[in-house]
């Protein structure tokens, strides 16, 4: 997979998929931060309150996307991080991004010369 090093944190980005009450959360709905498991700490990290398999809620614009495995992963540094989840209604709206479910946009797709591994974050 990947390891992380230094001060980053490697997690698989996750998104709010659907409320408690039904509703459907769309991909491209604007929140303000962004949400994730953590899979890897670098070891700056290690010592700090962060374990592997935390939700973590960091800065939406604060990491590198990597899409690997069908999925999204974020590579966040440390200061990124806002906290860890704790809200249970939350934690359970909570789902992993596929990529299979993300569509390229035009410009991406130009720039790579047709179909794009490019991720646009929202």
């Amino acid at each position: 997979m990947i390891k992380a090093i230094d001060d980053k944190i490697i997690v698989v980005e996750l998104k709010r998929g659907q409320t408690a009450a039904g509703i459907l959360i769309p991909l491209t709905a604007v929140e303000p931060q962004a949400y994730g498991k953590i899979i890897s700490m670098g070891e700056e990290v290690a010592n700090k309150a962060l374990n592997v398999g935390d939700i973590i809620v960091y800065h939406k614009m604060g990491g590198q996307a990597i899409s690997m495995a069908n999925k999204i992963l974020c590579c966040v540094p440390y200061s990124s991080v806002y906290g860890i989840l704790e809200d249970e209604t939350t934690l359970s709206e909570l789902e992993e991004i596929k990529t299979s479910a993300i569509q390229p946009t035009p410009e991406a797709s130009a720039l790579a010369g047709g179909d794009s591994p490019l991720i646009q974050r929202v």
